[in-house]
């Protein structure tokens, strides 16, 4: 049987420290990337390959102690406005998920702000690699998804996991929960309640973008099983641009929607502003129509909980790993990973039968 390449081999090929070669393979940012590469391209040639065993009996230690401070983690913040960020209630519950795990791990989390006054995304890559941040959350936000795209930050420098969605055109791994599962269940709810009239708001661009069009799918696939005179048209998101608004008052395009479709409930994102409006509209909720959040319901609002901070949680795992590994820019084999959504019970929902 041939022997057993280890780290202290890897050291003798390169005539660095084996703390140095343990950190380099383990993606820590206080090595300089010339080492790193010197260290994988030396671990590559003699076919190293890590000690399973050896690394869970690590792992293990290190989470049953207090861990020292390893490296920061960032969260993009692709807002515009600084503060929009803040004013949602998923972005925040991903925070506290991604910084709960960060935490166990001995990782600082921080807010990257990418508009920046004066800083492109070329110089916003040299300053997060000065300051040894290597590994990226990015949650992507629908109205300025082409802004990303065209942004220059020079990815391949960075470990990336993508919350709360997928974006095919960046190739990150990623958290989220099923989307054709979140409206699935909530299809399959209304049904049980009577509903038959059911009003779908969302925007076919962002389910396309960010979730591969399956709420359309599912939307498509449920809405079979009622009568077609009861099959009402998807309402476009497009129409409610006025949802970015603070608050906001019924469109035209909706209020005429409404009168002519006559939907006993309606499912949408954006849900609490979605109510006030109506409820200025004179609409009493849910006598006169029923409200069902599709992905953040809570309080009193019916609908679907995405789980957001175990999506946090978990993505921030995910990018952890990524480093450890030193893989960075689009992974060869991305990871999608689908947390587990569950109803809420609300008083925005009424039963018809």
């Amino acid at each position: 049987m041939p022997q057993r390449i280890t780290i202290k081999d890897i050291a003798q090929e390169t005539g660095l420290g084996i703390a140095t070669v343990s950190r380099a393979l383990q993606g820590l940012p206080i090595v300089k990337e010339a080492t790193r590469k010197r260290v994988h391209d030396a671990a590559q040639r003699l076919n190293y390959r890590p000690d399973a065993f050896a690394r869970g009996l690590r792992a293990r230690r290190e989470s049953n102690s207090q861990n020292a401070f390893k490296a920061v983690l960032g969260f993009l913040n692709i807002h515009a406005d600084r503060h929009e960020m803040y004013t949602s209630a998923r972005i925040r519950d991903y925070l506290k998920g991604a910084q709960k795990r960060a935490d166990e791990w001995g990782y600082k989390l921080e807010e990257i702000w990418s508009f920046q006054p004066g800083v492109s995304g070329k110089r916003l890559s040299e300053i997060l690699l000065a300051r040894g941040i290597h590994g990226v959350l990015l949650y992507g936000v629908p109205h300025i998804t082409k802004d990303v795209q065209g942004w220059p930050l020079d990815w391949k420098q960075f470990s990336c996991v993508h919350v709360g969605g997928i974006l095919p055109e960046l190739g990150f791994s990623y958290v989220q929960s099923d989307p054709f599962d979140r409206l699935s269940e909530i299809m399959d709810r209304l049904f049980k309640l009577g509903h038959r009239r059911i009003g779908v708001i969302y925007s076919h661009e962002l389910d396309a973008l960010r979730y591969r069009s399956r709420h359309a799918s599912a939307y498509r696939f449920h809405i079979q099983n009622v009568p077609k005179a009861d099959q009402l048209p998807i309402f476009e998101q497009q129409a409610l641009r006025q949802l970015q608004c603070n608050r906001f008052s019924i469109t035209p395009q909706l209020s005429r929607w409404i009168n002519r479709w006559k939907p006993s409930v309606l499912v949408g994102e954006n849900v609490r502003r979605l109510i006030e409006a109506l409820t200025d509209a004179g609409y009493s909720i849910p006598q006169d129509l029923s409200v069902v959040h599709l992905l953040g319901a809570g309080d009193t609002i019916s609908g679907i909980s995405e789980n957001s901070r175990a999506i946090g949680y978990h993505a921030t795992q995910l990018l952890i790993d990524a480093i450890v590994r030193n893989e960075r820019g689009k992974p060869l084999h991305p990871v999608g990973l689908n947390i587990q959504s569950h109803w809420v019970e609300g008083a925005t929902l009424k039963r018809l039968k």
